[in-house]
């Protein structure tokens, strides 16, 4: 595998769409490639986003006498090349969502799981759309990819972001995400390890 396939793998492995071999090649190349890390930092707000906006549709009856078209298959590289375009237009999208919606004055919380050692400190602002969540994670050992949801106090998850740690662990910059649930209606915030289980919750 070329580099540049490497650099393209990102998106696919951001979108859950690799191979089991092809993602443990892009896990090794995170590991020493920043720029991919913050590209994948960047994808999984896309994956968050989708997860936030997907409902239910209810497909639609082919009109009569209308020959239905196969579906064709979705190889990597299309489903690559769609999210790579959703990636380029969503800092102009998130620029026009935040024009003209002052947040209410942040909140703010830090903690420090007693059994993982991972502390986390924790902002967070509400706005007419949802939250606003900042954080710093430090503790982390890596290499592995870590995921921030919110747990609303009627038990539903929501995704909010995702970073990656290299191997030699770091603390993570501060990271920025968002949700469409209200402040008022989150139980607490928890960092997980991808495919693993909890690392820190915090309660606000």
């Amino acid at each position: 595998m070329s580099l540049r396939e490497r650099h393209r793998d990102v998106a696919a492995y951001a979108l859950g769409v690799l191979e089991p071999g092809d993602a443990f090649r892009c896990e090794e190349h995170l590991e020493g490639c920043p720029r991919c890390a913050r590209w994948l930092t960047e994808f999984a707000r896309l994956e968050r986003c989708l997860a936030e906006l997907r409902e239910p549709v209810r497909p639609l009856a082919p009109p009569p006498l209308t020959r239905r078209a196969r579906p064709r298959p979705r190889s990597r590289a299309r489903l690559v090349a769609v999210a790579a375009a959703l990636i380029l237009a969503m800092p102009a999208a998130g620029l026009a969502l935040r024009e003209g919606d002052a947040p209410t004055a942040a909140s703010r919380a830090s903690v420090t799981d007693p059994v993982t050692g991972v502390a986390v400190a924790a902002s967070w602002s509400e706005r007419p759309w949802g939250t606003d969540v900042a954080m710093r994670v430090s503790g982390v050992d890596g290499p592995r990819v870590c995921d921030l949801v919110v747990v609303g106090r009627d038990g539903r998850e929501h995704p909010v972001m995702s970073w990656w740690v290299p191997a030699r662990g770091q603390d993570s910059p501060v990271v920025e995400g968002a949700t469409a649930l209200p402040a008022g209606e989150i139980d607490r915030l928890v960092v997980r390890e991808r495919g693993g289980g909890a690392l820190v919750s915090l309660t606000p």
